[in-house]
């Protein structure tokens, strides 16, 4: 096939968009539950499907050679993943890129580019329910300060999550529009469209925030400048030899924090992770176990 890596990798997905199509019909037919579908139904997960398998298709080329994606062989998806794990990506992370290649896979398979997926079942990394565990105070202060000396706005995206327990994708589409100055609050939008409102506790955060710009703390491509963001943070971590916890480590120290502070001003256990539920943006207030155990 011709044509950049990119567009070979676009092409895949538009010839597999199930997107309008129902995911409880296609198992129904197929007895598909368990198994990965020949489409993707969800227009947010063919995008970050496809950015992650963008990603890996340009860094096999670069690393490789390779000008097609029929090319891309097992060992080459292995040693992405490690080197991905090595820079301190977290295994939620891992696991989306696992999953997106494994899609890529698929659909060379389904166009009969490849005999078998390039991606091997047993290939997994530890996810799910595993406890994301916090930066320290002091340590999440380190890092921030790190950052600054090389990006200040990728170190007030940190500061917004570590003072909000934001997602990173919220707080680098964090709008002036949406921000009640004089009261100090935030409106979120999270995960589903479902909105939320957020007390600042950090006065200097809405002092420092652009009042103009539609998302002043977004630089360019978002998923390009997510990752940015993560890199600067897993060195950072290997500069001052901090465990690396990626940047969702500062939404669990935002999570930690409160419910600690709820604690101890009296709050029962059960209230304290309901309020702390609705600060991460989540319905279940068992998930906030995985944020502070």
């Amino acid at each position: 096939m011709s044509g950049s890596m990119k567009g070979q990798v676009e092409w895949l997905f538009s010839r597999h968009r199930g997107t309008g199509e129902s995911r409880r019909a296609w198992k129904d037919a197929n007895q598909g539950f368990g198994k990965m579908a020949d489409v993707t139904f969800a227009w947010n997960s063919e995008r970050r499907y496809k950015c992650t398998s963008i990603a890996f298709v340009e860094w096999a080329q670069g690393r490789y050679g390779i000008s097609e994606i029929r090319e891309v062989t097992t060992p080459m998806v292995k040693v992405y993943i490690e080197e991905r794990q090595a820079r301190g990506m977290s295994p939620r992370t891992l696991a989306t890129d696992i999953t997106g290649l494994r899609r890529l896979g698929l659909y060379l398979v389904l166009e009969q580019w490849h005999v078998q997926n390039f991606v091997p079942d047993d290939l997994s990394v530890p996810h799910g329910s595993r406890p994301r565990y916090s930066y320290m105070p002091a340590h999440a202060k380190k890092i921030i300060e790190h950052v600054a000396k090389c990006d200040e706005r990728a170190a007030q995206v940190l500061r917004w999550q570590l003072d909000c327990g934001l997602r990173i994708s919220e707080a680098i589409r964090l709008r002036p529009d949406r921000v009640d100055f004089d009261a100090g609050t935030i409106e979120v939008k999270g995960k589903g469209g479902k909105k939320r409102l957020i007390k600042v506790s950090d006065r200097m955060l809405l002092d420092r925030l652009p009042r103009s710009g539609t998302f002043p703390l977004l630089n360019g491509n978002a998923t390009s400048w997510t990752r940015q963001i993560e890199k600067l943070v897993a060195a950072a971590c290997a500069e001052l030899d901090i465990k690396c916890l990626g940047t969702h480590g500062f939404r669990a120290s935002a999570a930690q924090r409160t419910l600690d502070d709820l604690l101890e001003s009296g709050v029962d256990e059960r209230s304290a992770r309901k309020q702390v539920s609705r600060l991460l943006g989540h319905n279940r207030t068992s998930v906030t176990r995985s944020y502070a155990p």
